[in-house]
């Protein structure tokens, strides 16, 4: 295995999800096949239900079990104690749901080996397809939250802000421990565009590597994925990213406002009662 890998530890977060049924961690596995040595693993299991012990020949898996389901910044902060304690200098982010190509280590080892003397590159991220095929990240966010995805990207460091979503990514564990971790209001939703925010505030290089993960986003199938409590957890996590700038609240608002518009169509109407609540700040 290629050493810049050998500092890598990786974390995977599940909820209401198997481990033999992850398609994260059967294509992780599938991904080093032609790797000599086994990936660091920590399986954060948000579940009510411990899971049974599940063998992949290439992860060597650390398994923590958390029913009170934290959320996925309790899980990220968790995984970087564990990687400290193993020396490690990166983290890959993973959810349940993310299938990685065959090539994802290989493209991921080169980049890094290239990039091995700048220590102001602190995040490699790949480029994201929906189960349909559109590009969902890398982004860039406009005034108000709305992320526009970047069609014809660019490979290697980015010299626009960009953002993105967290599962595929590896963050430079220095970095994220100069902010205190993972920010706990975010527990959550708006996490990956949170830590994205400060990478761009703070300068630093963010590098987009020559390979594509597929994701399950469940906000684009919205009303079959996406429950009325979660939807509201989401509410509580974009006010709190935007309500710092009152423009960008203000323009967030009339965002939520054309959503309201569109939620009018939905079978279940509480989903646009919630959106009216949001708009008043009763949420």
């Amino acid at each position: 295995m290629n050493i810049k890998l050998l500092e890598l530890h990786a974390v995977v977060v599940l909820y209401n999800c198997k481990m033999s049924e992850s398609e994260t961690l059967k294509t992780l596995n599938k991904s080093l096949t032609y790797f000599n040595e086994k990936l660091d693993v920590l399986i954060y299991d948000n579940s009510l239900i411990v899971e049974e012990e599940v063998y992949f020949k290439k992860l060597n898996i650390k398994y923590i079990h958390n029913p009170s389901n934290p959320g996925i910044a309790s899980a990220y902060n968790y995984a970087i104690k564990i990687a400290n304690q193993d020396k490690k200098k990166w983290l890959l982010l993973l959810d349940q749901d993310t299938f990685l190509p065959e090539n994802y280590f290989s493209i991921l080892s080169g980049s890094m080996q290239e990039n091995v003397h700048d220590n102001n590159l602190i995040c490699f991220m790949p480029r994201v397809v929906s189960i349909q095929g559109d590009p969902i990240s890398p982004s860039v966010m406009s005034i108000g939250g709305y992320c526009k995805p970047i069609n014809e990207v660019v490979l290697g460091i980015q010299s626009a802000s960009v953002t993105g979503i967290n599962s595929g990514t590896v963050i430079r564990i220095r970095f994220i421990e100069s902010l205190n971790g993972f920010s706990e209001k975010y527990p959550l939703d708006m996490l990956d565009h949170w830590f994205f925010n400060l990478a761009n505030k703070y300068k630093k290089k963010i590098y987009v590597i020559g390979t594509s993960i597929v994701h399950n986003l469940s906000v684009l199938s919205f009303e079959e994925s996406v429950s009325v409590q979660r939807y509201k957890t989401i509410l509580r996590a974009e006010k709190e990213f935007f309500k710092s700038n009152m423009f960008n609240f203000v323009a967030y608002k009339a965002r939520l406002t054309v959503r309201l518009i569109k939620q009018f169509s939905f079978k279940n109407k509480e989903y646009s009662r919630i959106s009216v609540k949001a708009i008043f700040n009763k949420i």
